[in-house]
């Protein structure tokens, strides 16, 4: 590394001290692999432009991301003598993607629980209509009778529950909160 601007120090936490005359690897991401690296060093060397985005590891050990274009400079000879990087901080967006993943697998595990308790919703009604059936066949001083009436107190309660289930899905977030 020959020069780092005050950007480059903002966005890894290292100063320009620190980094001047070290290897580049000083700054690869934990996760990154040499595949990558090597592909990279490819492009660039064979006359060409890389972009992409990466993944490095700030001073402090956390990882930031950014969109990265590397390029070549060459000499009188058209021999590359050294890479010019450009980063453009994308950790944020990053950020923002992962959670709109993360609310997005929410909303599908959602419609999922509200199509599994609307289906429940319906085994419980047919509960309640055959216990209903039952009861008109049964003496009501009869322990059958009693428990066919704890039966439907029970599918009631789980009727109402998934009642309640199903309004909560409808909810508008934005309402919600």
């Amino acid at each position: 590394i020959e020069y780092v601007n005050p950007s480059f120090s903002r966005l890894t936490g290292y100063s320009f001290e620190e980094v001047v005359g070290k290897p580049v690897s000083v700054l690869a991401s934990r996760e990154s692999d040499g595949e990558d690296s090597d592909r990279l060093r490819a492009g660039v060397l064979s006359g060409g432009e890389w972009q992409g985005e990466c993944q490095g590891t700030r001073k402090d050990g956390g990882p930031y991301w950014s969109a990265r274009t590397v390029s070549g400079v060459r000499d009188d000879d058209g021999v590359i003598t050294h890479f010019v990087v450009v980063d453009e901080e994308t950790t944020g967006r990053k950020l923002w993607e992962a959670r709109l993943l993360q609310v997005q697998k929410l909303e599908a595990v959602g419609r999922l629980a509200a199509g599994a308790t609307h289906d429940f919703n319906n085994l419980l009604l047919a509960v309640l209509g055959f216990t209903s059936l039952l009861q008109g066949r049964l003496e009501p001083s009869s322990e059958s009778y009693e428990h066919a009436k704890m039966i439907e107190t029970m599918a009631q309660r789980g009727a109402d529950l998934t009642r309640r289930l199903l309004a909560m899905s409808r909810e508008d977030p934005a309402e919600a909160s």
